[in-house]
């Protein structure tokens, strides 16, 4: 996002049912930090939106009258733009799916408003956001047998437990509270991981983890269970 963006993010909501675009409009804009500047109601309408207005994310639904929300979001990946998938439905498929497609975000329509508020942020900053349900049927569908593949298996415990969190959705705050490390130090941290192991950006990074997620997890709670007595003895 630009400067001016960084105040007031600027979003767009294509979905075909008044009343749900209404409830998100006035969710998202209560507190005065996000302001929805277009709407559409269907596949056609999402694509002359994209490139009628100038967006910071759009929030697309799957089902629409003219066709299927993915196209909508495929355009919006072509044009470098941020986008939200919003379903009813959390099985792996859809968020396989709209992975593919290029979106950046992929969020049940019955999550909390709290993670909806979330979501559309960290998705206009850059980050993927995926619904934890939906995050869980994924990893479970494409993980391997392997229990860490290259270049996985040889991260240092604090990298391994940064990985394994933003397989979960965790956010930087959230990591570094985890690490009991300051937000820069995990901004660095997750960077030297996208730019060591060799991705294009954290985005790439996530999506080659996520098939891995248990075994990450598995290895990051062991590596917690080290890390704990060492920060009992630094805080002593």
């Amino acid at each position: 996002m630009n400067e001016t963006a960084a105040a007031i993010c600027r979003f767009g909501i294509v979905d075909d049912h008044g009343i749900v675009r209404r409830a998100l409009i006035a969710l998202l804009e209560e507190d005065g930090r996000r302001r929805c500047v277009g709407e559409a109601d269907s596949v056609h309408g999402g694509r002359r939106l994209i490139d009628a207005v100038p967006l910071d994310v759009v929030m697309v639904d799957l089902d629409l009258p003219d066709g299927h929300g993915l196209d909508v979001v495929r355009v919006a990946a072509k044009r470098g733009l941020p986008s939200i998938v919003l379903t009813g439905a959390a099985g792996p498929e859809g968020c396989e799916l709209a992975i593919e497609a290029g979106a950046t975000g992929y969020m049940l329509k019955n999550s909390r408003p709290v993670r909806l508020l979330d979501a559309i942020d960290r998705c206009a900053a850059g980050e993927v956001v995926l619904d934890e349900l939906a995050a869980a049927h994924l990893a479970r569908r494409l993980r391997g047998a392997d229990p860490l593949p290259v270049p996985f298996e040889d991260l240092d415990g604090r990298e391994t437990i940064a990985l394994a969190a933003l397989t979960r959705g965790e956010n930087t705050a959230q990591i570094a509270r985890r690490l009991r490390i300051g937000a820069g130090s995990a901004r660095r941290l997750i960077a030297g991981l996208v730019h060591r192991l060799g991705f294009v950006d954290r985005t790439a990074l996530i999506l080659a983890a996520v098939p891995h997620a248990e075994a990450l997890d598995q290895v990051a709670r062991r590596a917690e269970d080290r890390e704990a007595p060492r920060a009992g003895q630094r805080r002593g």
